[in-house]
Protein backbone atom coordinates (compact mmCIF):
# COMPACT_ATOMS: atom_id res chain seq x y z
CA UNK A 1 0.00 0.00 0.00
CA UNK A 2 2.80 2.41 0.99
CA UNK A 3 4.69 1.60 -2.21
CA UNK A 4 1.65 2.39 -4.35
CA UNK A 5 1.21 5.78 -2.69
CA UNK A 6 4.91 6.51 -3.13
CA UNK A 7 4.74 5.61 -6.80
CA UNK A 8 1.74 7.84 -7.36
CA UNK A 9 3.51 10.76 -5.68
CA UNK A 10 6.58 10.25 -7.84
CA UNK A 11 4.49 10.21 -11.01
CA UNK A 12 2.73 13.42 -9.96
CA UNK A 13 6.09 15.13 -9.35
CA UNK A 14 7.40 14.02 -12.75
CA UNK A 15 4.28 15.26 -14.50
CA UNK A 16 4.41 18.64 -12.74
CA UNK A 17 8.09 19.03 -13.58
CA UNK A 18 7.44 18.29 -17.25
CA UNK A 19 4.57 20.81 -17.37
CA UNK A 20 6.68 23.49 -15.70
CA UNK A 21 9.57 22.88 -18.09
CA UNK A 22 7.25 23.17 -21.08
CA UNK A 23 5.84 26.48 -19.79
CA UNK A 24 9.32 27.97 -19.30
CA UNK A 25 10.76 26.99 -22.65
CA UNK A 26 12.91 29.62 -24.37
CA UNK A 27 10.86 31.67 -26.86
CA UNK A 28 11.75 31.18 -30.51
CA UNK A 29 13.01 34.45 -32.07
CA UNK A 30 12.31 34.76 -35.80
CA UNK A 31 15.51 34.96 -37.78
CA UNK A 32 15.89 37.91 -40.18
CA UNK A 33 17.52 37.54 -43.56
CA UNK A 34 19.52 40.73 -42.88
CA UNK A 35 21.55 41.86 -39.93
CA UNK A 36 21.96 45.41 -38.58
CA UNK A 37 25.44 45.46 -40.07
CA UNK A 38 23.99 44.57 -43.48
CA UNK A 39 21.51 47.47 -43.26
CA UNK A 40 24.26 49.86 -42.18
CA UNK A 41 26.44 48.74 -45.08
CA UNK A 42 23.61 49.32 -47.55
CA UNK A 43 22.98 52.81 -46.16
CA UNK A 44 26.70 53.58 -46.38
CA UNK A 45 26.84 52.36 -49.98
CA UNK A 46 23.90 54.61 -50.89
CA UNK A 47 25.55 57.59 -49.19
CA UNK A 48 28.79 56.88 -51.06
CA UNK A 49 26.89 56.73 -54.35
CA UNK A 50 25.25 60.10 -53.76
CA UNK A 51 28.59 61.55 -52.68
CA UNK A 52 30.27 60.24 -55.83
CA UNK A 53 27.47 61.65 -57.99
CA UNK A 54 27.88 65.07 -56.39
CA UNK A 55 31.66 65.03 -56.82
CA UNK A 56 31.29 64.01 -60.47
CA UNK A 57 28.77 66.77 -61.11
CA UNK A 58 31.03 69.37 -59.51
CA UNK A 59 33.97 68.11 -61.56
CA UNK A 60 31.92 68.61 -64.74
CA UNK A 61 30.90 72.11 -63.67
CA UNK A 62 34.34 73.31 -62.64
CA UNK A 63 35.87 71.67 -65.72
CA UNK A 64 33.53 73.67 -67.93
CA UNK A 65 34.33 76.87 -66.07
CA UNK A 66 38.04 76.17 -66.54
CA UNK A 67 37.46 75.60 -70.26
CA UNK A 68 35.65 78.93 -70.48
CA UNK A 69 38.51 80.74 -68.79
CA UNK A 70 40.96 79.08 -71.14
CA UNK A 71 39.01 80.55 -74.05
CA UNK A 72 38.96 83.96 -72.40
CA UNK A 73 42.73 83.90 -71.90
CA UNK A 74 43.19 84.18 -75.65
CA UNK A 75 46.28 85.84 -77.05
CA UNK A 76 44.28 87.35 -79.90
CA UNK A 77 45.11 90.95 -80.72
CA UNK A 78 42.18 91.89 -82.94
CA UNK A 79 38.66 92.92 -82.03
CA UNK A 80 36.84 90.18 -83.92
CA UNK A 81 38.85 87.36 -82.38
CA UNK A 82 38.34 88.76 -78.90
CA UNK A 83 34.61 89.08 -79.52
CA UNK A 84 34.59 85.51 -80.77
CA UNK A 85 36.10 84.42 -77.45
CA UNK A 86 33.29 86.23 -75.62
CA UNK A 87 30.72 84.51 -77.85
CA UNK A 88 32.22 81.09 -77.18
CA UNK A 89 32.21 81.71 -73.45
CA UNK A 90 28.56 82.77 -73.54
CA UNK A 91 27.69 79.67 -75.54
CA UNK A 92 29.25 77.48 -72.84
CA UNK A 93 27.49 79.37 -70.09
CA UNK A 94 24.04 79.76 -71.62
CA UNK A 95 23.45 78.26 -75.05
CA UNK A 96 25.31 74.98 -75.48
CA UNK A 97 23.93 71.57 -74.58
CA UNK A 98 25.04 71.09 -71.89
CA UNK A 99 25.42 74.66 -70.74
CA UNK A 100 26.18 75.85 -67.23
CA UNK A 101 22.77 77.50 -66.78
CA UNK A 102 19.33 76.12 -67.73
CA UNK A 103 17.75 77.34 -70.93
CA UNK A 104 14.08 76.55 -70.20
CA UNK A 105 12.03 75.67 -67.12
CA UNK A 106 11.86 72.12 -68.44
CA UNK A 107 15.56 71.62 -67.78
CA UNK A 108 15.14 72.04 -64.05
CA UNK A 109 11.73 70.37 -63.80
CA UNK A 110 13.11 67.02 -64.94
CA UNK A 111 14.56 66.40 -61.47
CA UNK A 112 18.15 66.61 -62.59
CA UNK A 113 17.77 64.76 -65.87
CA UNK A 114 18.25 68.04 -67.72
CA UNK A 115 21.64 68.61 -69.21
CA UNK A 116 22.46 71.99 -67.69
CA UNK A 117 25.25 71.70 -65.13
CA UNK A 118 23.62 73.88 -62.48
CA UNK A 119 20.58 71.59 -62.28
CA UNK A 120 22.73 68.46 -62.24
CA UNK A 121 24.83 69.69 -59.32
CA UNK A 122 21.79 70.94 -57.39
CA UNK A 123 20.01 67.63 -57.83
CA UNK A 124 23.04 65.64 -56.70
CA UNK A 125 23.39 67.86 -53.64
CA UNK A 126 19.73 67.42 -52.71
CA UNK A 127 19.99 63.66 -53.06
CA UNK A 128 23.08 63.47 -50.90
CA UNK A 129 21.85 65.81 -48.18
CA UNK A 130 23.80 66.79 -45.08
CA UNK A 131 26.09 69.70 -44.25
CA UNK A 132 28.41 69.16 -47.22
CA UNK A 133 25.55 69.25 -49.70
CA UNK A 134 24.08 72.33 -48.01
CA UNK A 135 27.42 74.11 -48.36
CA UNK A 136 27.61 73.25 -52.06
CA UNK A 137 24.08 74.55 -52.60
CA UNK A 138 24.96 77.77 -50.75
CA UNK A 139 28.10 78.19 -52.89
CA UNK A 140 26.04 77.80 -56.07
CA UNK A 141 23.56 80.39 -54.83
CA UNK A 142 26.10 82.88 -53.52
CA UNK A 143 28.69 82.75 -56.31
CA UNK A 144 27.23 81.18 -59.46
CA UNK A 145 23.53 81.78 -59.88
CA UNK A 146 21.98 83.95 -57.19
CA UNK A 147 18.28 83.11 -56.84
CA UNK A 148 18.22 79.37 -57.52
CA UNK A 149 14.44 79.23 -57.46
CA UNK A 150 14.20 81.94 -60.10
CA UNK A 151 16.57 80.00 -62.36
CA UNK A 152 14.34 76.94 -61.95
CA UNK A 153 11.07 78.80 -62.52
CA UNK A 154 12.03 81.35 -65.18
CA UNK A 155 15.55 80.87 -66.55
CA UNK A 156 14.83 83.03 -69.60
CA UNK A 157 14.22 86.08 -67.44
CA UNK A 158 17.37 85.39 -65.43
CA UNK A 159 19.44 85.05 -68.60
CA UNK A 160 18.02 88.31 -69.93
CA UNK A 161 18.77 90.04 -66.63
CA UNK A 162 22.43 89.04 -66.77
CA UNK A 163 22.83 89.71 -70.49
CA UNK A 164 21.55 93.27 -70.17
CA UNK A 165 23.31 94.32 -66.94
CA UNK A 166 25.96 96.45 -68.60
CA UNK A 167 26.44 100.03 -69.74
CA UNK A 168 28.28 101.75 -72.57
CA UNK A 169 31.47 102.05 -70.53
CA UNK A 170 33.46 99.79 -68.20
CA UNK A 171 32.59 102.05 -65.28
CA UNK A 172 28.84 101.80 -65.81
CA UNK A 173 29.12 98.08 -66.45
CA UNK A 174 30.95 97.68 -63.15
CA UNK A 175 28.08 99.44 -61.37
CA UNK A 176 25.32 97.48 -63.08
CA UNK A 177 27.03 94.11 -62.81
CA UNK A 178 27.56 94.70 -59.09
CA UNK A 179 23.77 94.81 -58.68
CA UNK A 180 23.49 91.21 -59.88
CA UNK A 181 23.29 88.51 -57.23
CA UNK A 182 26.26 86.30 -58.06
CA UNK A 183 29.63 86.14 -59.81
CA UNK A 184 28.43 83.80 -62.52
CA UNK A 185 25.82 86.34 -63.59
CA UNK A 186 28.36 89.16 -63.41
CA UNK A 187 30.63 87.20 -65.74
CA UNK A 188 27.75 87.00 -68.24
CA UNK A 189 27.27 90.77 -68.02
CA UNK A 190 30.95 91.45 -68.74
CA UNK A 191 30.90 89.08 -71.72
CA UNK A 192 27.79 90.74 -73.11
CA UNK A 193 29.51 94.11 -72.70
CA UNK A 194 32.62 92.82 -74.49
CA UNK A 195 30.57 91.90 -77.55
CA UNK A 196 29.47 95.54 -77.97
CA UNK A 197 32.94 97.10 -77.88
CA UNK A 198 35.41 98.04 -80.60
CA UNK A 199 38.52 98.65 -78.49
CA UNK A 200 41.00 95.82 -77.94
CA UNK A 201 42.08 97.05 -74.46
CA UNK A 202 38.47 97.49 -73.34
CA UNK A 203 37.47 94.05 -74.57
CA UNK A 204 40.51 92.47 -72.96
CA UNK A 205 39.61 94.09 -69.65
CA UNK A 206 36.05 92.81 -69.92
CA UNK A 207 37.21 89.27 -70.62
CA UNK A 208 39.60 89.44 -67.68
CA UNK A 209 36.79 90.60 -65.39
CA UNK A 210 34.64 87.68 -66.51
CA UNK A 211 37.52 85.31 -65.80
CA UNK A 212 37.90 86.66 -62.29
CA UNK A 213 34.23 86.11 -61.52
CA UNK A 214 34.30 82.55 -62.86
CA UNK A 215 37.44 81.79 -60.85
CA UNK A 216 35.55 82.81 -57.71
CA UNK A 217 32.75 80.39 -58.59
CA UNK A 218 35.11 77.46 -59.19
CA UNK A 219 37.06 78.07 -56.02
CA UNK A 220 33.98 78.44 -53.84
CA UNK A 221 32.24 75.33 -55.12
CA UNK A 222 35.35 73.19 -54.76
CA UNK A 223 36.00 74.44 -51.23
CA UNK A 224 32.38 73.74 -50.27
CA UNK A 225 32.56 70.20 -51.63
CA UNK A 226 35.81 69.50 -49.77
CA UNK A 227 34.36 70.62 -46.43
Amino acid sequence: MICAVHVRRMLAIVAATALFSAGCAEPQIPQSDTTPSDNAAEALDETDQFGDALSDAITDLTGTLTAINTVLATNATDVESLKAAADTALDLLLFNNPAVFPATPGDSERDGSGDDLLTVVLTAARQKGGLNADMVTSALRDTLAGDLGAWERDPESMRTLALTAFGPTPELTTQRAAQLQADGMRAIAWLAFARTQQSVPVIREALANAQTHLDIVSFSVQVANAA
